[in-house]
């Protein structure tokens, strides 16, 4: 009786837990031959390498002179770089994308199209992810890993997001809401700004207990050393550290060097990641190519018209709060503090899979290094979800989720958008198959 209340709660039908999704279809065997890969962990390019892949796993990484490929579908390496697949770490991937209510699994193609082959969604209805993770099993559609929050944890007043949203306004209520959650089969709980103090430190050790990962947003009376202290994954945006870090002055804003460092100091000790959410602060205009029609081509119009229309110019303001967020960033990282992308993408002029290569350039532009910008998109998050086991590097036993680049991104990070080929579990999409997942979304934009 318990469990249905809970579930009634969350208005949740029912679920499924764990990973997503292990893509259907006959088993494979394919090398990729002659390439070279970037060792996200060591910073390393290791060339003239030979990878195999046997259903959805790695099977063989070694010297091309060494592997035999014979019997089997090679995929040209030579000239290539290969990297692991890119995850996505903050995404509405699974709320109503579209205005029209149809479930669209336009943005699962996109993800997979640009390489992102992990999503982890951070906030959607509890029915969206049943009915998300159904569709994909049953259609074999193209989509990456998705680990969902389900709704969101938000205080009193902050009900407008509703359904991806579960108001919560106690500790009790903290508690069993996280209960529930597990037990419908989130992935992780996902928090955000106005949980008071009792209830998100409730939310933690409630969350601590049964041993899923809390995330998000830190309420306005919790610091981010006090969030990580308390056990929270990852800190979503900068808000936790402008708090922290900054002061005014009048109608100045800047930064307390002493007090951050030691702040940043405490995330890195800790294992604390942060998603800076860079394409966010960057100011857009209407000239910006994410504003252009290759990118919102992608979109239906009827939900780009619910976005604001963009100035010429951006105000003075929003460039000097951009590069305080471009030193936050850089001090993060210099700090040790490990990044990982989070874009929000689901809002305005942030489409999908588009928008994390967005914010991995992003990074580089703020004066992150480029490995480390590169692990953000790869290693880091897998080691935030305590998957590198079986992910985040391109090693034998582990799950073939790859990107084959025409460029080397250790030389320039756009080569990201390089891309020759994408493996998602095992399944392939080289030329026209990846070619073929990008006309449909724009086929279905257009209809």
């Amino acid at each position: 009786m318990r469990l249905i209340a809970m579930m009634l709660i969350l208005g949740v039908a029912g679920g499924s837990t764990g990973e997503v999704f292990a893509q259907q279809g006959p088993p494979a065997r394919f090398a990729i031959q002659g390439v070279t890969i970037i060792d996200v962990e060591s910073g390393e390019r290791v060339g003239d390498q030979t990878v195999v892949v046997t259903g959805n796993r790695i099977t063989e990484v070694g010297p091309s002179a060494q592997v035999n490929a014979a019997r089997m579908r090679v995929i040209e390496g030579s000239g290539r770089f290969l990297i692991p697949g890119m995850w996505e770490m903050h995404a509405h991937a699974l709320q109503h994308y579209g205005v029209d209510y149809a479930y669209g699994m336009d943005a699962f193609q996109l993800f997979i199209a640009n390489g992102v082959t992990g999503v982890r969604d951070a906030g959607s209805a509890m029915d969206q992810v049943v009915a998300g993770r159904r569709r994909i099993a049953e259609t074999g559609v193209a989509a990456p890993r998705i680990f969902a929050a389900g709704p969101i944890l938000e205080g009193n007043g902050q009900s407008r997001f509703a359904p991806f949203t579960k108001v919560v306004t106690t500790p009790e209520e903290g508690r069993l809401a996280v209960t529930a959650l597990r037990d419908a089969g989130a992935d992780w709980v996902k928090i955000h700004n106005a949980l008071t103090r009792e209830t998100y430190l409730a939310v933690a050790e409630e969350a601590a207990i049964w041993a899923i990962a809390f995330s998000g947003h830190v309420p306005e009376d919790v610091t981010m050393v006090e969030a990580a202290v308390a056990g929270q994954t990852s800190l979503e945006h900068l808000g936790a550290v402008f708090a922290y870090c900054t002061a005014s002055r009048g109608q100045r804003v800047s930064i307390d060097r002493e007090k951050c460092e030691a702040g940043l100091s405490e995330l890195s000790l800790i294992g604390t990641f942060l998603g800076p959410t860079l394409v966010s602060a960057a100011p857009l205009t209407a000239s910006d190519p994410r504003a252009s029609e290759d990118r919102l081509q992608y979109i239906k119009p009827s939900k780009v018209a619910t976005w604001a229309p963009l100035p010429d110019a951006a105000p003075a303001d929003r460039h000097d709060r951009y590069e305080l967020s471009q030193e936050l960033t850089r001090m993060a990282s210099d700090a040790g503090v490990r990044l990982i992308v989070s874009t929000d993408t689901g809002g305005a002029y942030r489409v999908p899979g588009f928008a994390s290569i967005d914010e991995l350039v992003e990074l580089v532009n703020a004066g992150v290094s480029t490995i480390d910008a590169l692990r953000a998109g790869t290693l880091y998050p897998v080691m935030s979800l305590g998957l590198e086991d079986s992910l985040g590097t391109v090693k034998a036993g582990k799950l073939a989720d790859l990107v084959l680049l025409e460029g080397d991104p250790l030389a320039d990070i756009r080569n990201l958008r390089r891309i020759a080929a994408v493996v998602s579990d095992g399944r392939v999409f080289e030329g026209l198959d990846r070619e073929a997942l990008l006309f449909d979304v724009r086929r279905s934009a257009a209809r």
